[in-house]
C-alpha cells in the first residue's frame, strides 16, 4: 500500500511537471516571438492585443488539454479519478478557448474600427457580439455534453428545448439579435449617421450600436436609447445619404397677400427686369440651362404680351436662388404657386444646398429668405399674415 502511494506520488509529481512546463514554454513562446513580431510589422495589432488577452488565454488553456492528453495516454486506475480529471481538463480547455476566440473578435473588431475609414459606414461591432453569443452558447453545449458523457448529436434535442425556453425568456435581447445583423447588411444605420425617430423624439447622431439599444445623442445633448429592434420595427428618418452627397433640400413657402397680384405696365416692369437681367448675366452657362429657370430669362419676361408682379417676383426669386453660393445649381431648384387659400397664395421655393450642418443650413435660408421679404415691396407685393385681435378690413 505504501509503495503504491509512492509510485502514485511519483506519477503525479512527473505529469504535474510536465504540465507545468509545458505551460511555461507556451507562454514563453506566445511572448516571446508574437509581441516583437507585432511591434516590427503592425504596431496597431501589438496595442490591441495588450488590450485583449488573446495571448493569455490562450497559453491557459495549455494546462487543460496536457491534463486530457495524460489522462488518456496513462490511465489512473481510479476511473472515477480518471473520468473526473478528463472532464474537467477538457472543460477548463473549452472555457480558456472560448475566453481567447471572443477576445480575438473584439480584437478584430477594435482594429477594424481604426484601420478601415468605412467603419462608420459598415460596423461589424453587432456581428461580433452575436458571433460571440453563439460561441458561448456552443462552448457550454459542449462542456454539458462532456460532464453527462452524451454524444453531441444527442444534444440537439436539449438545445432545441432550452433555445425554445431562451426564446420565450430572452424575447427582446434575441430579436435585437436579428435586427443588428439586418441593419449592418443592409446598411440602414450606422455610427454617426444623423437619424430622427419622431415615436421616442430622437432627432441626432448615432454613438453606439448594440445587439440591445442605439445609443443616439440629440442635438440637446441628451442621450436616447432606442430598442435595436424597434429601428426595424418602426420607421425612421436617416439623412446619412444627405451628409454624404453634400446636397440638404431647402423647402419653404413664402404666402403672398392674392390682393396685391396685379398686372404691370412696360414703364413699371422694366426697371424690376433689369434686375432680374443683372442677376441673369452674372450665372454661368451651364446654370443658365437649368430647368428652373426655363421661361425665366430676362428675353422672355420682355416679349410677354402682359406681366404681373407675381411673375417677375417668381424669376427674380429663382435668380437670387441660382445666384447664392452655397446652392447646388446641378440639383433640381424651382420657384411654383401653389394652390390658393383663404390665407393666402403660398410661393413655394424648393432647392440643394452645399452645407448641411444645423447652423449653416439655416444660414443659407436666412440669407436667402431675408433678401425675398425685403424685395416684396420693390415689386408690389404684399406678404400675407393676420395680426392678432385685428378686425378683418371692411369692404
Amino acid at each position: 500500500m505504501t509503495a503504491l502511494s509512492v509510485d502514485s506520488v511519483r506519477i503525479i509529481l512527473l505529469y504535474g511537471g510536465i504540465v507545468v512546463a509545458g505551460t511555461l514554454l507556451v507562454r514563453w513562446l506566445l511572448l516571446r516571438f508574437v509581441p516583437p513580431f507585432l511591434d516590427r510589422h503592425s504596431p496597431l495589432w501589438a496595442g490591441i492585443l495588450q488590450k485583449w488577452p488573446v495571448l493569455r488565454r490562450l497559453y491557459l488553456a495549455t494546462p487543460g488539454i496536457l491534463v486530457a492528453v495524460i489522462s488518456q495516454i496513462a490511465p489512473i486506475e481510479n476511473q472515477s479519478l480518471e473520468r473526473l480529471l478528463f472532464r474537467s481538463a477538457v472543460a477548463f480547455s473549452i472555457i480558456m478557448l472560448t475566453g481567447a476566440a471572443i477576445s480575438a473578435l473584439f480584437a478584430y473588431a477594435d482594429y477594424y474600427e481604426q484601420h478601415f475609414e468605412f467603419a462608420n459606414q459598415v460596423p461589424i461591432k453587432t456581428v461580433v457580439q452575436v458571433t460571440a453569443v453563439v460561441l458561448v452558447v456552443m462552448a457550454l453545449v459542449g462542456i454539458v455534453a462532456i460532464w453527462l458523457g452524451v454524444p453531441l448529436l444527442a444534444m440537439a434535442g436539449l438545445v432545441a428545448a432550452i433555445g425554445a425556453i431562451a426564446y420565450y425568456l430572452f424575447q427582446e435581447p434575441l430579436l435585437g439579435f436579428t435586427a443588428s445583423l439586418q441593419l449592418s447588411m443592409n446598411r440602414m444605420v450606422a455610427i454617426g449617421d444623423w437619424i430622427e425617430i419622431d415615436a421616442y423624439d430622437v432627432d441626432g447622431w448615432v454613438e453606439d450600436i448594440n445587439v440591445t439599444s442605439t445609443k443616439v445623442r440629440n442635438r440637446d445633448n441628451a442621450i436616447v436609447n432606442v430598442p435595436t429592434y424597434d429601428l426595424i420595427r418602426q420607421p425612421f428618418l436617416n439623412w446619412h445619404d444627405m451628409q454624404d452627397r453634400q446636397a440638404r433640400r431647402v423647402r419653404r413657402a413664402i404666402v403672398l397677400d392674392q390682393l396685391s397680384i396685379r398686372f404691370m405696365d412696360r414703364e413699371a416692369a422694366e426697371p424690376l427686369i433689369e434686375q432680374i437681367e443683372e442677376l441673369y448675366e452674372k450665372l454661368a452657362q451651364d446654370v443658365r440651362r437649368i430647368e428652373g429657370l426655363q421661361g425665366l430669362t430676362p428675353q422672355a419676361l420682355r416679349q410677354r404680351e402682359r406681366l404681373t408682379n407675381l411673375e417677375l417676383f417668381m424669376a427674380y426669386a429663382t435668380c437670387v436662388i441660382a445666384n447664392h453660393p452655397n446652392t447646388r445649381t446641378d440639383q433640381m431648384m424651382y420657384v411654383r404657386q401653389e394652390a390658393p387659400s383663404a390665407y393666402g397664395l403660398p410661393v413655394d421655393l424648393y432647392f440643394f444646398t452645399h452645407v448641411t450642418e444645423f447652423i449653416p443650413y439655416y444660414a443659407v435660408q436666412r440669407d436667402i429668405f431675408s433678401v425675398l421679404l425685403a424685395a416684396l415691396a420693390q415689386f408690389d407685393l404684399r406678404a400675407y399674415q393676420v395680426v392678432q385681435g385685428e378686425a378683418p378690413a371692411s369692404k
